[in-house]
């Protein structure tokens, strides 16, 4: 009987084969199947409809990858067998009542149905009284905070707005839309330096793109750009179009640089031997986000023969902007042999080492960064959120707790993880 349906579903899973529930689950199917096949002579229609709903339910059985993971209409297909059940059911009593009786027992549940789907379509009036009727539904569907939030940020009832931000804080530690929207409520303000201040060390796809809007703002052209370069690189699913607003301002940024550049670039092609004008092009054109041209200014000096570690160290960042890993784990390398001391570029090897799925090699290099200096808070940082990733639920501790004891400032950063950590999620 279909009911408490959802947009957004909080399941609890079974984690292990000897759960009751799955156990239970198993041997109903099991039971289910063995009736069907004794009895598939003389009822056909049980093994019949039992194989439908376990072929139409395969494909969302997450055997292949759903998003999301459970939804009411991956059982419109299987939920045919009960109907078809049903009807079974129905034609033999029909067949053996008068046909008053038989048009009451088809009336009933026809009209049970129909009421069911008038009131549910009642739900869909807005989207309001949508993620309203999920949040009675599934009160830990997280995702319903955040669109109801939104619905009355953007209506400018804040006060509600925050409170179902908050309460999705809770339920999602590790989420930004909560300091996105403070920041966007202070951007709507005209309080671009407060939205900067707010948002300047957090990360994700919004929050890039409004630093971007406030640096521009606020007439720091380069850092606008810097923002809307990790908006255009991010991988993050972009629902409002925020990628392409961001190319284009960027674009219409570096118009504005043009002219700087060309002089920069005639400077270098009358005289290729002026290092100094190639590395303050190279950087010129890192910042502009003209990464291609950049590597080739940058590699002319090592061609020259230029054997600098921040030569090898800018190289190796633009190598890791364009997502090129290898490469940037190459020159990060060089770097570190010309400079040991160095815990941003150790730190930046582990990175690309993670990404490459290295892990051994991404630890030994964080850790590292530690030895080379215990004030650099960003290696037991990214540290304990690597094995926060791996589920070493001990290590990442560990490095937490020293990241929040040692470097107060990153307690607004770490306490998502240990909120998330302790509750064993």
């Amino acid at each position: 009987l279909p009911g408490d349906f959802s947009a957004e579903y909080t399941v609890g899973f079974a984690r292990n084969i000897g759960d009751i529930a799955a156990v239970a689950s198993i041997l109903g199917l099991a039971a289910v199947l063995i009736i069907g096949i004794v009895s598939r002579n003389k009822r056909p229609e049980i093994l019949c409809n039992f194989l439908w709903f376990m072929a139409a339910l395969l494909p969302v059985m997450n055997f292949f990858l759903t998003y999301p993971v459970v939804a009411d209409r991956y059982v419109y297909l299987s939920s045919f067998a009960f109907f078809y059940l049903a009807a079974v059911c129905l034609i033999r009593v029909a067949g053996s009542a008068s046909l008053k009786w038989a048009v009451v027992f088809i009336a009933v549940p026809v009209a049970l149905w129909s009421y069911m789907s008038v009131e549910r379509n009642s739900v869909w009036k807005t989207e309001k009284t949508l993620w309203e009727d999920t949040i009675n539904v599934s009160p830990e569907a997280a995702k319903a905070y955040r669109n109801l939030g939104t619905i009355y940020f953007n209506e400018g009832d804040y006060k509600k707005a925050f409170d179902l931000f908050d309460r999705m804080q809770e339920l999602d530690p590790l989420t930004s839309i909560p300091v996105f929207h403070r920041g966007l409520q202070l951007f709507y303000a005209g309080d671009f330096a407060g939205t900067i201040a707010l948002l300047k060390d957090k990360e994700s796809l919004d929050i890039a793109y409004l630093l971007g809007r406030s640096y521009e703002m606020t007439g720091y052209t380069e850092k606008a750009m810097e923002s809307y370069i990790n908006v255009v690189r991010s991988n993050e699913l972009d629902t409002v179009g925020r990628r392409d607003s961001a190319r284009e301002r960027l674009n219409r940024l570096r118009m504005l640089k043009s002219s700087e550049l060309n002089k920069m670039r005639n400077r270098v092609k009358g005289n290729a031997s002026d290092l100094n004008a190639v590395i303050k092009l190279a950087i010129a054109l890192e910042k502009a986000g003209l990464f291609d041209e950049a590597i080739e200014n940058y590699t002319e000096l090592e061609r020259l023969g230029v054997d600098n570690w921040e030569l090898f160290n800018n190289i190796a960042n633009v190598y890791k902007k364009t997502e090129n890993h290898e490469k940037a784990v190459l020159y990060y390398g060089k770097s570190i042999e010309l400079n040991s001391g160095n815990a941003d570029a150790y730190n930046n090897l582990a990175l690309e080492m993670k990404k490459l799925g290295k892990y051994d090699l991404a630890i030994k290099a964080f850790q590292d960064a530690i030895n080379a200096d215990n004030n650099f808070a960003y290696a037991p940082f990214n540290l304990a959120v690597l094995y926060f990733h791996l589920g070493d639920r001990g290590n990442a501790l560990k490095y937490f707790s020293f990241v929040q004891e040692r470097f107060p400032e990153f307690k607004g950063r770490v306490f998502p993880y240990v909120s998330q950590l302790q509750s064993g999620k």
